[in-house]
């Protein structure tokens, strides 16, 4: 399965990961799933919870969250600045470093942004 250009899909031990056109691993085969919409970072699922990566294979949301949404950059026409993240029933904001925005977020702004995806 390939992602783009310049990554690919990697499946090892039922394992998702990516690896570059020649070879090199660029994320490893350690994920349930890789969620990749080329912005500055990767949703990776382990366990049934999520959590975001950078492309250095760094964790910037820990993998703990129930959900995790973000407007695709090619749907908004602008860069990915916000990411909603849902634990324990309960929707916050961080920036794409991980840094807290908003410590709540209403149930009804989540369906006016995010509705399509998951009715």
């Amino acid at each position: 399965m390939e992602y783009g250009p310049d990554e690919h899909f990697v499946t090892k031990n039922k394992k998702k990961g990516l690896i570059s056109r020649e070879g090199k691993i660029v994320i490893p085969p350690i994920y349930d799933e890789i969620l990749v919409d080329n912005s500055k970072l990767i949703k990776v699922k382990k366990n049934s919870l999520f959590g975001t990566i950078n492309w250095k294979n760094e964790i910037v949301n820990p993998i703990e969250y129930e959900q995790i949404l973000w407007e695709w950059p090619y749907l908004s026409y602008k860069e990915l600045d916000t990411i909603y993240l849902k634990k324990n029933g309960k929707y916050f904001t961080t920036d794409t470093k991980g840094k807290v925005l908003e410590q709540k977020v209403s149930a009804k702004l989540i369906d006016e942004k995010f509705g399509y995806l998951l009715n």
